[in-house]
């Protein structure tokens, strides 16, 4: 990917100073429709142009109707890095982010008590996975300004970078480049500091419902419920009903990008919901496709395909390789409280999230385990960039204090699909898929 050009940048600045512009693709009950959408690139994966005769015609008015109104620039803080000491690596987990890969959305939606409007953006990493982000708009970048207690109440905009907010909603783009990903955090507030791995909980800033960890219960007024995600090239528009009025926001970019911004429901601070976080009934969104379908925007993970946020989807091929080319010797031991250890030689590479090794385990079927409680199968899987040929040991811990024969399997396996590796998880006797490495036993005593 690449940056956006200084010209787009300092053009985009102006509008955001007057929070949405005429041209926003936002339809809020403040603005109205727009039929132009911009075109916009998401993560490099689609062509981006722009004429700069429509260039120099906005830039114009924005800086016009910016002199008259007499707004500046706000003045840039300290930017929003990981958690202390937490940087994320390139070969673990999500990885770390793609140098210059962040895009911001043209999208703007103003916040409900006004100043810089609200934006969405998306980065890539090194384990080919891309990441959300959400905040306010100032300088052409999203981050967090100084208010409502966060950092301090300077008054300064807060760029977030993209490393503080790896792993919030990561997922891979589906077999065309485009993203597909539906999210909805908890109630933040209008400061727009909403990177859960961005050292929040280090910093000081108020109370949100839920939190008891500083002096300061976070006003009311300054609660915000956010919707956001990516539908894929298929989606037309987001519509929803607020305080009895219907809104319809066009979506934004290749992969239908949309972000909606609300007050938080009233009585948020108060009672249950304040000491427990609980978030009231907040309006259903609906999504609308260019073939004219309307649904109810589910998320991702609970859905199959052809459901509504996965109009459109096209599953990559899994293509595993053979069990000849795979297989390799696995040999087991017990390590007493640390479990079992399985050590063997990896043979395919492992380069991104949706690739594994993974260790499955069978108890014994003989009393006293069969006595035990809820037991279920044992795993484990790798979680790492593995290069082929590199020797593994995975560690399977054991449920209970059972002795006895365990039977084990070691596989590898790819995974393109967004929806099935939770109801994986949810469904624990279900049997691991991939091609099998090596088979094993080992005797605990």
């Amino acid at each position: 990917m690449t940056v956006l050009p200084n010209l787009e940048r300092l053009l985009g600045d102006a509008a955001d100073r007057l929070g949405a512009s005429p041209s926003s693709e936002v339809v809020s009950p403040c603005s109205r429709p727009s039929s132009r959408r911009p075109q916009r690139r998401f993560g490099g994966l689609a062509a981006r142009s722009l004429r700069v005769s429509v260039m120099i015609g906005v830039g114009a008015a924005v800086f016009a109707a910016a002199a008259v109104a007499g707004v500046g620039l706000l003045t840039m803080g300290t930017s929003i890095g990981p958690q202390p000491d937490h940087s994320p690596a390139s070969s673990i987990g999500w990885g770390s982010p793609v140098r210059d890969s962040m895009e911001v959305l043209a999208l703007r939606v103003p916040d409900p008590a006004g100043g810089p409007p609200w934006g969405l953006g998306v980065f890539e990493t090194t384990r080919g996975v891309a990441c959300p982000v959400t905040g306010r708009v100032s300088h052409g970048q999203i981050g967090a300004l100084g208010i409502d207690y966060a950092f301090k109440n300077d008054g300064r905009f807060h760029p977030l970078l993209p490393s503080s907010s790896i792993g919030v909603d990561c997922e891979p783009p589906d077999a065309n480049s485009h993203l597909f990903l539906t999210g909805s955090p908890p109630l933040t507030t209008s400061s727009g500091d909403t990177a859960q791995s961005a050292a929040i909980s280090q910093r000081p800033h108020c109370n949100l419902p839920g939190e008891h960890d500083w002096a300061v219960r976070c006003p009311q007024d300054s609660l915000r419920v956010l919707y956001y995600g990516f539908l894929g090239p298929a989606a037309r528009s987001v519509g929803y009903t607020f305080g009895g009025v219907r809104v319809e926001e066009r979506v934004s970019g290749p992969s239908g990008g949309y972000l909606v911004v609300l007050p938080a429901p009233p009585g948020s601070t108060v009672g249950k919901a304040g000491a427990l976080g609980d978030v009231a009934a907040t309006p259903t969104l609906y999504a609308t496709y260019t073939n004219g379908r309307t649904c109810a925007i589910q998320s991702v993970l609970s859905s199959r395909p052809g459901s509504c946020a996965l109009v459109g989807y096209v599953q990559a091929p899994t293509d595993l390789p053979s069990q000849a080319l795979i297989a390799s010797h696995a040999r087991a031991t017990y390590h007493g409280d640390a479990g079992i250890v399985v050590t063997f030689k990896a043979r395919v590479a492992v380069t991104n999230t949706q690739s594994a090794y993974g260790v499955h385990v069978v108890q014994p079927s003989t009393p006293p385990c069969t006595n035990e409680p809820g037991l279920a199968p044992l795993d484990t899987n790798t979680d790492a960039t593995i290069a082929a040929g590199a020797t593994l040991s995975l560690t399977v811990r054991l449920a209970s204090a059972c002795r006895g024969r365990y039977v084990g399997r070691v596989y590898f396996y790819r995974d393109t699909s967004p929806y099935e590796p939770l109801a994986r998880l949810l469904d624990p006797n279900a049997h691991p898929p991939g091609v099998t490495v090596a088979v094993f036993t080992v005797v605990v005593p």
